[in-house]
Parts: C-alpha cells; structure tokens; sequence
C-alpha cells in the first residue's frame, strides 16, 4: 500500500523544504572539507604562506568549444572569489541526526525516534542525497583480529581490516562490492541493475527511500543521487603495519608469520581503497575532490604513479563540472613559485609504452592535466590543490 500524505494546512512538499533548511547549513568550501590538516581555506597564517607562494591553486578550465583553447590561473592565497567559487550546500544527514544537547528544539530526537511522518522522512533524505556534499574518510576497524598466532583464512582476515570508514562501506560503490540477485529463488529473469548490493562488511548499500505513489521508479541506492563528493585520506595511517594490528607472538610462529603476510597485503590494498570506486553507478555526481597526499606527502607513500593512472583512466567519461585533486603534485613534486601557463596545461608528449602523457618541461614526469581533464566537461574546471616540502630556498630562489 503506498504511504499517504500526512494531513497537514500546508501543502506537504513545501513543510518538507521548510525542514530541508533546518539541517541546510550556509554553503561550506570545499576546501575546509578536503584535507582538513592542510587548513587551505582558513589558513593559519594566510599573509606568509601567500608571501613564500607554499600553497598554490592551479585551476584549468576546459572551453566550451574544442578548437579553442581553455583558460588556466594560478593563486597563491584564497581570497572571496576562489572561496565562492568552490562553495557546496552542507546538510546534516537526516538518517543520522543526533541529539543536540542545549538545542532544545527536539529535531534530532524525533528523527532518530522515526516520529517524522514517512513522507517527510522520504523527501529529507532524497534532498541530503543530492544537493549536500558528502564526506568520507578512513579510519582503523582492525580490533578484532587479537592474537596473530591463531589460525586464520586469508578471507577472515581481509574481513578483520578495513580502513575505510564503515559509513563510506554502506554508501558508495566499490569495485570489491558483490550483488546478489532479490528474492529467495532466482529464476534468471531479474536484470543485473536490479540486483541487491553488497559491500566488504557483507550489509546491503544504504538505500533511498520510495518514491510516494505506487508503480514510481527511481534510484534505489544513495549513491545513485549524489552529486557532490569529497574523498579524504588520514596521512596518520600511512605508518600502520601489521604488527600494530593485533597480538606478535614472543618467538617465531608459522601461523603468525602467515598472517602478517596477508595482513600486511589487506593494509596495502585498504590504503588506497578509497579510490578504487565505480565511478560509472555514481550517475548525477558533479562536482569531486580527491585527496592524493598518499602520492607526494606522507611519510610512508601508500600510492604510486600506477594507481593514479588507473583512477584518470576510470574517471574518463565522466563529465565532471568540477573536479579537485590535493596533493599529486605536493612535496617534492611541487612545482614552485611560478604560476601556470597553458604550455604547462596543454604540452604534453604522449608515451605509447606507458599510456601516459608526459610534461614537455624537464623534471616535471606526467602532464596530469592531459590525464585527468577528460573527466571534466566543456567549461567545467580541473583543479590541483598543493603545498611545498617546506624547502624555502627553493621558493624563493
């Protein structure tokens, strides 16, 4: 039976935008989202990092028509124009609200207790899906592995590790998702879109809602509605080993020793799992923001030139508005004080052996701009975000 509308004075999509608004935050830059230690919107201190050019914006922006050429620039600080121009709406997710202690307005409380009617419900979390900008991250899920010396299989301990936060497991699709088809027989008949998805935690995708009214399709899943992505790394993690995550045995075991094999490969993988999505199910995604550091800046470099080639290559297609990439050309890959010109955007030498572009300048390696901007539509920006080594005397010459 489809759900009815709750009776109310006010017509029932305008009450929903009315408690729309109330989780709406004002518009958020992406910036203070992506790479929260590097502070690139609300810098520390904003006048020396501007001075010593450390923090450089490189934006290229693709033109409408491809006989003409693009434009590009180069910023230094992040002043009003740059801010606005990279600000998403911020909802907080209605699935989840909280108690807010000394709000006293009990939203939170009604939302967690389901006391919103289903119709309000439905039509908030279809909203938070589209138009806020999602954030996800990593963290350690490894408690339970214990002592190492036990016996285990290979599956239990890829089970027992996971650095992806356990929220960003149930909302978006990764290529080690599985499916199954619904029901419990399965006649052949079901299409594959149509089948149930599974993350590594083995729990189903986190899905929407249904449309009100009988025989209305749409999107099953939250991530078929997203928009707006922000994917972050935590630089911490880099040094985890597998050691860190359970108990050594006093003298050698063979039990253990296999173990940290395969502990140490599941770390290696869950590093940079984040970035290993399906960008082709992500169908309305707009505008994203990766954080590479694990290619430049972190002590332990978790990623290599192989795996950023592979996500340029998977993003390709994806006519992005915006697409925001932290980190690739940081540290000592940073390209200093000059500012970008489109000899630096659009020269590139294409190496057939390794299917990359390279940079015509010396001692720059792969022209990332020829790699990703085919991700972007006409018109839509490409931006690399990246700071210095520290290496002060190489800034300023």
């Amino acid at each position: 039976m489809a759900a009815q509308h709750p009776q109310t004075t006010l017509p029932p999509e305008i009450i929903a935008n009315i408690l729309t608004q109330s989780i709406t935050h004002s518009y958020t830059c992406a910036l203070s989202l992506l790479c929260p230690e590097w502070h690139v919107c609300a810098r520390r201190h904003r006048a020396l990092e501007t001075l010593l050019r450390s923090t450089r914006v490189d934006t290229y922006t693709l033109p409408l028509d491809p006989s003409q050429p693009g434009s590009v620039s180069t910023t230094f600080d992040h002043g009003p124009e740059e801010h606005a121009s990279l600000c998403r709406p911020l909802l907080d997710d209605p699935r989840r609200v909280e108690e807010k202690s000394g709000r006293g307005d009990g939203v939170g409380e009604l939302m967690l207790a389901g006391a919103l009617p289903e119709f309000y419900q439905r039509e908030l979390v279809r909203e938070w899906a589209s138009r806020s900008v999602v954030v996800v991250g990593q963290e350690v899920n490894a408690a339970a592995v214990g002592p190492l010396w036990r016996e285990m299989s290979e599956e239990e301990v890829k089970g027992l590790v996971l650095l992806r936060e356990q929220r960003a497991v149930r909302l978006l699709p990764f290529e080690d998702d599985f499916a199954f088809p619904r029901g419990p027989e399965y006649d052949g008949a079901t299409p594959r879109e149509e089948w149930m998805v599974y993350g590594e935690d083995f729990q189903e995708k986190e899905r929407l809602p249904a449309l009100w009214g009988e025989g209305r399709e749409g999107p099953r899943y939250v991530f078929q509605r997203i928009r707006h992505l922000v994917v972050n790394c935590v630089p911490a993690l880099a040094g985890l080993e597998a050691a860190d995550l359970g108990t050594v045995p006093s003298t050698w075991n063979p039990a253990a020793a296999r173990n940290l094999v395969w502990l140490t490969g599941r770390l290696e993988y869950e590093r940079k799992a984040n970035l290993r999505i399906r960008w082709d199910a992500m169908v309305r995604l707009e505008s994203l923001f990766l954080d590479l550091r694990g290619y430049t800046v972190t002590k332990n470099l978790f990623i290599n030139v192989e795996d950023v080639l592979r996500l340029a290559r998977s993003l390709k297609g994806k006519s992005l508005e915006l697409l925001v990439i932290a980190g690739l050309r940081s540290g000592t890959r940073y390209h200093g004080p000059d500012p970008l010109t489109m000899e630096d955007v659009e020269g590139g030498v294409w190496d057939a052996q390794w299917q990359l572009w390279g940079s015509k300048k010396r001692g720059r390696g792969v022209n990332w701009f020829l790699m990703f901007k085919d991700a972007v539509r006409p018109g839509g920006r490409l931006v690399f975000v990246d700071r210095s080594d520290g290496n002060m005397v190489k800034l300023l010459r």
